[in-house]
């Protein structure tokens, strides 16, 4: 028979024909010097160190030992067995017929294959280093069994070959072949059969760096190359096949010029890296790909699905905790003529090189389904291409759909990046479109149905008149379900609409309810969502309920047909001569109320007079007094109602006073107040807050009487300066928060004339004139929908003239005494109640001048101490304010 490097001898050669053999083979053993038999049973013998390097031929039951340090050239071991330690091979070893072999450390230097185990047999090698001129080793046949462990193999050919039946196992061991032998392909590991388990290893081929045609691979914690083709290549090589390839890798990384090619094969990836430097990372042809928190990354595509037009196939990829990740073009492609499906789940991720995430190309069709999981990018469906896209249990896309069959999400979220189209689709609870991201204005098309069951549509518009720019829904065919629609006002100063700012065009049956959620507000403009003519608009009018002639204009005088003379029609409306519909009164936001609020607390909160201060001459050194208030107006022609609470808590002390009254002091205050608006035709209402701070100074001069000390002129001036928080939260809006700074100040005099007395009682009548000034740094706000807040008219002229009747009567020698006043003012100011939004003025009905009335007393009981207390009220048109202080002061 011939001989070549891969035949399997039969054991019944002599040796001198297997010497003529190997010679004409032109093996290089340089020291050998003839071919040996070792013949069984039970004939044993050990080669030593020194023996000569002889090639031997083991039959029939014999065992072959080879001492440490010992060599040996070419072995056929037949239904024998070898085993040494340490050992030097200057040929193939070679196993059939059921053999046994260990080889535990040494090296292996042969000019043809490093060896072979066939039939059965079992071969185990440890810490042996290999360097084979044409292949490495090779298990092949049923029970077949080949083991390396820490060893290495470097051959010109295929450096491990499996052959169907056969096991290999590696453990810690290179692999590598350049593939340099002529007709060789050049394999780190081929495999056309049988199991192979690699563990914590390197494999590398210039042909691939696993080539596998049929069989089982497992690989763990190793490494997978290949420089100038694919690190791994699965091919259903014919149907003579016994069973199609089938891939294992944990903690494993491949790379090559391309990852892996998976041709009608399929393969699982956990905690590993598959890598295409030049090409792509997995190319699949029919197969069935699983990847476990891995990535897979390649220069074109990190995953390429092809098919025949002409044949009918699939491809099919799981992700799980993974990434896909491509440097040019799409993450993902899919091929014309193929079936694919995709599964994204559990926290995956996927990048495309050129934005894109999946291309679906002409004649193929696939299912895209994502679940948990957050991708950026976009999906392009190529013409003639089909694709039923889902977004499942917390997953997200950031990125347009393009040409998509079919797209259903059900608690889920997508932001459109730009216009984007698919065929029907379903929004499920839980769910979020936003069509843009406020920069731009998308459109979303729809060619076939929409259906939603309680998701919601986010919508991005400038709000002003009918022809705002705004994100648009365009659905072809009809509609079902309920959604939710949100509104972001993106800049817009808000305005009076007619028909409308159209959101939703529904070309088919419009059967679905969509439900503005939350508020649509631009400026000071409150819009709401309305139908019409299947149509959905966004109008800055309230909405009202249908008059029975809307639903059913031929009802009797409606102005319809009329029921007994359906020739005649009743009220005919020439077509000539078109009437405008009438504008419906603008529905305003009740934040400018709530902003009206803040301002109208700020004016007030820490206004103090001389007679606040010192109540009647009844105060001490040091002061202390604590004001609340409770006021109410209206704002824009009525629609608001604003109502609001104020507290505020002043301490003071004088720095000098002589015993006329006269002095100079300074005061610290500490106030809050809270209003809530109310707008009465939508029912919508907003909060204002403010807190703030004034620290202020004083002084007072006094003409006063020596008989009556209370008798006499005085003149008083005050200066403050404050500092304020404001917050204003709207209903369904973001709180806004905005501080502000203004200097106050008033200067007053008042003249007591006695009036008369009785006993220990004396009375007095006081007329006074206050002229005061506030201004404000800065009273402006951007809130964050846009809208310009000012107040650019708040400060100004104030003024108060009045006269207060007091009496007061003394007891226990005049130590102690009662003071009870009522007093009567006139009150105007030149400052503005009023705000604008986006330019157009919100107006407080505060009038300019407005009557007030307080009364109260105070009561000195002691030397020391000294308490006062009064009530007020301001009245205006349709404004009131009460007013309660109390306060107590302490003399030294």
């Amino acid at each position: 028979m011939p001989l070549d490097d891969n035949d399997m001898y039969s054991s019944n050669r002599r040796p001198l024909a297997n010497s003529i053999a190997l010679a004409m083979l032109g093996l290089s053993v340089a020291t050998a010097t003839f071919g040996r038999d070792l013949v069984g049973p039970g004939t044993s013998h050990t080669i030593n160190p020194g023996d000569p390097t002889d090639i031997w031929f083991v039959r029939n039951g014999a065992t072959l030992i080879l001492a440490p340090g010992a060599a040996m050239g070419y072995a056929e071991i037949d239904a024998s067995s070898v085993q040494g330690d340490d050992v030097r091979l200057s040929g193939p070893l070679r196993l059939y017929t059921g053999s046994t072999g260990a080889i535990r450390g040494g090296s292996l230097a042969s000019g043809l294959s490093a060896g072979s185990v066939s039939q059965g047999s079992r071969l185990e090698i440890d810490s042996l280093t290999a360097n084979a001129g044409t292949r490495g080793f090779s298990v092949s046949g049923v029970g077949s069994y080949l083991s390396l462990s820490n060893s290495s193999i470097l051959a010109s050919g295929e450096a491990l070959e499996v052959g169907r039946g056969a096991t290999l196992e590696l453990s810690n061991v290179l692999a590598a072949s350049d593939g340099s032998m002529t007709g060789g392909q050049g394999f780190g590991l081929r495999m056309y059969g049988g199991n192979a388990r690699v563990a914590d290893s390197n494999i590398a081929g210039e042909g691939a760096g696993i080539h596998m045609a049929e069989g089982k691979l497992w690989v763990e914690n190793s490494i997978i190359h290949s420089q100038n083709t694919s690190a791994l290549a699965m091919f259903h090589q014919d149907d003579t096949v016994e069973q199609d390839p089938e891939a294992s890798f944990t903690n494993t990384t491949l790379t090559g010029n391309s990852g892996a090619y998976v041709d009608t094969s399929s393969m699982i990836a956990s905690n590993s890296a598959i890598i295409g430097r030049e090409r792509w990372g997995i190319s699949m042809f029919d197969a069935s790909i699983t990847l476990r928190n891995s990535l897979v990354k390649g220069q074109t595509n990190a995953v390429e699905m092809l098919g025949w037009r002409s044949l009918t196939s699939l491809n099919s990829i799981s992700l799980e905790g993974s990434q896909l990740v491509s440097f040019a073009g799409p993450a993902i492609d899919v091929a014309g003529g193929l079936g694919a499906r995709i599964d994204v789940l559990a926290g995956s991720t996927i990048v495309g090189g050129d934005g894109t995430i999946l291309r679906v190309r002409r004649d193929a069709g696939a299912l895209f389904s994502v679940v948990n999981s957050n991708l950026s990018g976009s999906i392009q469906v190529d013409e003639g291409a089909a694709l039923d896209m889902a977004l499942r249990n917390r997953a997200s896309l950031q990125g347009a759909v393009l040409g998509a069959s079919a797209l259903s999400m059900s608690n889920s979220a997508w932001l459109m990046t730009r216009n984007s189209s698919t065929g029907s689709l379903y929004l499920g609870a839980g769910s979020l479109i936003q069509l843009s991201d406020g920069t731009t204005s998308n459109t979303l098309s729809v060619g076939s149905d929409y259906q939603g069951q309680g998701g919601t549509i986010l919508f991005h518009a400038t709000l002003s008149g009918d022809d705002s720019a705004t994100d648009r829904l365009m659905i072809a065919g009809s509609t079902a379900g309920q959604t939710n629609v949100r509104v972001n006002n993106v800049g817009g100063t808000g305005a009076q609409t007619r028909r409308g700012i159209e959101l939703i065009t529904v070309v088919g049956a419009s059967k679905g309810q969509f439900d503005l959620a939350g508020r649509a507000v631009g400026g000071q403009y409150e819009y709401f969502l309305f139908q019409d003519a299947g149509n959905w608009y966004l109008r800055s009018q309230l909405p009202t309920t249908p008059e029975p002639c809307d639903a059913d204009a031929t009802l009797p005088g409606c102005g319809g047909v009329d029921p007994v003379n359906p020739v005649n029609p009743v009220n005919p409306v020439d077509p000539m001569d078109p009437v405008d519909p009438p504008v419906p009164a603008p529905v305003l936001r009740p934040e400018g109320g709530a902003y009206l609020g803040n301002l109208q607390a700020a004016q007030t909160m820490f206004r103090l007079g001389y007679q606040d201060r010192h109540s009647g001459q009844n105060s001490g050194r040091a002061w202390a007094q604590v004001d609340g208030s409770r006021t109410h107006f209206d704002a824009v022609s009525r629609q608001l109602n604003v109502q609001g609470n104020s507290h505020s808590l002043t301490v003071g002390a004088d720095v000098w006073r002589n015993d006329s009254g006269s002095g100079v002091g300074v005061m610290l205050s500490s106030g809050n107040a809270t209003s809530t608006s109310t707008n009465a035709l939508s029912g919508y209402y907003a909060r204002g807050k403010v807190k703030g701070e004034a620290l202020g100074v004083y002084a007072t001069w006094r003409a006063g009487n020596a008989v009556h000390p209370y008798a006499g002129f005085y003149v008083d001036g005050s200066l403050q300066r404050a500092q304020l928080r404001n917050r204003v939260e709207g209903l369904a809006l973001n709180a806004e928060r905005y501080d502000t700074r203004a200097w106050q100040g008033a200067v007053e005099a008042g003249y007591a004339f006695l009036m008369g007395s009785c006993g220990t009682s004396t009375m007095y009548l006081e007329p006074q004139l206050q002229i005061g000034y506030i201004r404000w740094d800065s009273y402006r706000h951007t809130e964050t929908n846009g809208t310009e807040v000012a107040a650019n008219n708040a400060g100004g002229m104030l003024g108060r003239v009045g006269v207060r009747l007091s009496g007061v009567t003394r007891w226990s020698g005049g130590a102690a005494q009662m003071q009870p006043f009522l007093a009567v003012n006139w009150l105007h100011n030149r400052s503005e109640a009023e705000i604008s939004m986006d330019g157009e003025k919100v107006d407080a009905r505060i009038p300019r001048s407005r009557a007030e009335l307080s009364a109260g007393a105070s009561a000195k009981f002691t030397q020391r101490l000294r308490l006062w207390g009064s009530l007020s009220r301001q009245l205006g048109s349709r404004y009131h304010q009460a007013s309660a202080r109390v306060g107590l002061s302490y003399d030294w």
